[in-house]
């Protein structure tokens, strides 16, 4: 691993990251994993310290933050400042948060390039700073994107297929916008402030679910678990989707924090598949009007519309679907 980031990093060198924590467990582990993968720390600093030095950074290569408190207006700032920096110079940011900032950090960072890791342990944050390392180091040395993680690519995959699948539901000609999947499925993901859209426009009252039925899809869902081990069940896409489509009719909002326990799921776990479901434009951020410091997140009306026909059909024919 050493090895490899020191020959493939810019001009030869082993690549470059700041440390920002609010705790000296926190630094040390950060520092720990950009070791481990053959980086060189610029510096540690608390998150006091980290917007002033973000502002005076020319040369970076990657931003390790763990947060265990919540900072307030210092900690907003520091978060606003790095998705910046994230989103303009595609400078991944590995954030180690505790559950109960889910929603804070949440709404600052929609960088594609940031990833937010609940409560990591070592092996979990070198793996996911690896995996960012050589995606950066891949955009910035234009090399092959077959350097990706296999996890990554696997993640990738499955999100495509359920959003080709939910595409084809809604009834979007696969030749509408061009050949190229991406192009038809991926959305610029955006913080908006709209009305809450209940029912998918091309279908009619009748063909909507039963919210209540939905929930009722999940509770069966969660009842497994208490007969099997859960992880043979995993679907968070699935019981996300659910929960989703069931608030939309309830026209109810979903807090990140809520939509990762409805994942059942860790909620690292929950986080990446929120992320990968966004950027194929199934999954919106919409902010919260009462509260700058939370999102919400909701179906996109592709998606709305692919569950809202799925659903249909399966009572049409008298399916049980859980």
């Amino acid at each position: 691993m050493d090895g490899y980031f020191s020959e493939s990093a810019n001009a030869g060198r082993s690549p470059l990251a700041l440390v920002f924590s609010d705790s000296i467990h926190g630094e040390r582990a950060a520092v720990a994993a950009v070791e481990a993968v053959g980086g060189r720390v610029a510096a540690s600093l608390s998150i006091g310290e980290a917007a002033g030095r973000l502002r005076d950074q020319v040369t970076l290569d990657a931003i390790l933050i763990d947060l265990t408190d919540d900072g307030g207006a210092t900690l907003d700032h520091v978060l606003d400042r790095v998705d910046i920096i994230s989103a303009r110079e595609r400078v991944p940011a590995i954030v180690s948060l505790s559950p109960d900032l889910i929603d804070t950090v949440a709404a600052r960072l929609a960088a594609p390039s940031v990833t937010l890791l609940c409560q990591p342990d070592s092996a979990e944050l070198t793996a996911a700073l690896s995996c960012a390392m050589i995606e950066r180091t891949a955009m910035v040395q234009d090399i092959s994107p077959d350097l990706d993680g296999v996890r990554l690519r696997r993640l990738a995959d499955e999100v495509t297929r359920i959003a080709r699948a939910l595409a084809n539901l809604s009834g979007t000609p696969a030749n509408a916008r061009g050949n190229d999947l991406s192009s038809l499925l991926q959305a610029e993901v955006s913080d908006q402030r709209s009305v809450f859209v209940v029912e998918p426009a091309t279908l009619s009252p009748a063909d909507l679910p039963d919210p209540a039925a939905i929930r009722a899809m999940l509770r069966l869902r969660r009842l497994r678990d208490n007969f099997f081990d859960p992880s043979l069940f995993a679907d968070p896409a699935w019981d996300m989707l659910l929960d989703l489509m069931a608030a939309r009719l309830e026209g109810d909002q979903v807090a990140v924090s809520s939509l990762c326990i409805a994942a059942a799921v860790p909620p690292t776990t929950a986080l990446r598949w929120i992320k990968a479901m966004s950027d194929h434009g199934l999954f919106e951020r919409e902010a919260d009007p009462t509260d700058g410091r939370r999102i919400f997140i909701r179906l996109s009306d592709r998606a709305a519309n692919g569950m809202a026909r799925y659903l249909a059909a399966t009572k049409r024919i008298g399916g049980v679907m859980v």
